[in-house]
């Protein structure tokens, strides 16, 4: 549902962040499992969101269809985790937005954050 507003509605940085969210559960899931294709893909959807973010602006109509995409690859990858690698990759989120001490809403999770945590 909040795709469907980030895609259609003029930009709501809470919908964005929510997204964001969710590619940053996939990222994690990824690197967890040391997926690199599958980790590439979520970071790309990573950044073309917090592109967005910055810009506070709603997608173009290519924007659009590439972050359905990347949400759709993101959905289905988190639906066939189990639920030992789904709470691991979302306390890794987490404890990394936890760590900013602020406003950590909408941030890009990068791998070098959870390389220093699984270290």
């Amino acid at each position: 549902m909040h795709l469907e507003m980030v895609l259609t509605q003029p930009a709501v940085l809470d919908y964005m962040y929510s997204v964001m969210g969710i590619f940053n559960i996939a990222f994690a899931l990824a690197y967890l499992q040391n997926n690199s294709h599958v980790l590439h893909q979520f970071e790309v959807a990573q950044m073309s969101l917090m592109g967005l973010i910055q810009e506070k602006r709603s997608p173009n109509q290519d924007e659009g269809n590439s972050l359905r995409q990347f949400f759709n690859q993101a959905d289905r990858y988190i639906g066939i985790q189990n639920r030992a690698a789904l709470v691991r990759a979302i306390g890794l989120v987490n404890h990394v937005a936890g760590k900013d001490g602020g406003d950590s809403e909408g941030r890009q999770l990068k791998q070098q954050e959870i390389t220093t945590l699984e270290t």
